[in-house]
């Protein structure tokens, strides 16, 4: 998908996957991520994942870094990354910078882009499914001027079935998010008729997803559509659902 957009934007067949291509630098990744936010079906429960290169001290060329921590070196702000999947990839401390290093003794991971897109991911979903993966690209034995845009698709091919693996396993945790956030429609009825006070609206929450479970074929709508307020709706709901012998701690 090209044309009116402002960056090359690739999305499946399933509209379910969404690939943008940002450049080099942080606004460029901050804008990038924010647009390809607008443009897609965003939800709460979204996968957000940063795959580029990164020079390094330590790693060695091509080498695949899952990162758990991002630090912007010009404002010294960090960001965390969930990074709680199992994995045989090894893990680091990113730092991004503003422009690009010939001296990499200070860091042992150092991108360009990182921190900015972090920064915008992580209000769009929890930290858990916000994935920052780098390949090592450059470093004291490979100088940063050597690197082409195709060299960089390279070294991330070789990466790509690793890649792939651990933001399946990520999708995972994704579906999990999803399913806490699915409420029944009922819920959104119940609050069109009544009102509830903040309290009341998560204590009601509780209550209609556990009678979704215990009570399914039974309408919820019929049996409270003649109270006169909340107080009798979660009241009704609660000693309704005191008689069901359920292990809720199960469920």
């Amino acid at each position: 998908m090209q044309g009116q957009h402002r960056y090359s934007i690739y999305v499946d067949h399933k509209v379910e996957n969404w690939l943008i291509i940002s450049g080099v630098g942080e606004i460029k990744a901050s804008t990038a991520t924010e647009y390809l936010s607008e443009v897609s079906d965003v939800k709460s429960w979204t996968v957000w994942v940063n795959i580029g290169i990164a020079g390094s001290s330590v790693g060695n060329y091509g080498d695949l870094f899952l990162i758990d921590k991002i630090i912007q070196d010009s404002s010294k702000k960090c960001f965390y990354l969930g990074a709680v999947v199992k994995t045989k990839i090894q893990k680091s401390v990113l730092v991004t910078v503003d422009k690009p290093l010939l001296n990499y003794s200070k860091f042992a991971l150092v991108d360009m882009e990182a921190a900015a897109f972090a920064m915008v991911a992580l209000k769009k979903s929890c930290r858990e499914l916000v994935l920052v993966m780098k390949v090592v690209s450059d470093g004291p034995n490979h100088p940063i001027n050597d690197i082409t845009a195709r060299s960089a698709s390279e070294l991330i091919l070789l990466n790509l079935n690793d890649i792939f693996e651990y933001v399946e396993k990520l999708t995972i945790l994704a579906q999990a998010e999803k399913d806490r956030f699915d409420v029944p429609s009922v819920y959104f009825d119940i609050l069109k008729r009544w009102h509830f006070s903040v309290s009341q609206l998560h204590e009601l929450k509780k209550l209609i997803l556990r009678w979704e479970v215990a009570t399914p074929s039974i309408n919820v709508m019929h049996k409270i559509q003649n109270f006169s307020s909340s107080r009798e709706v979660i009241l009704y709901l609660k000693d309704t659902l005191t008689n069901y012998e359920i292990d809720w701690t199960q469920v």
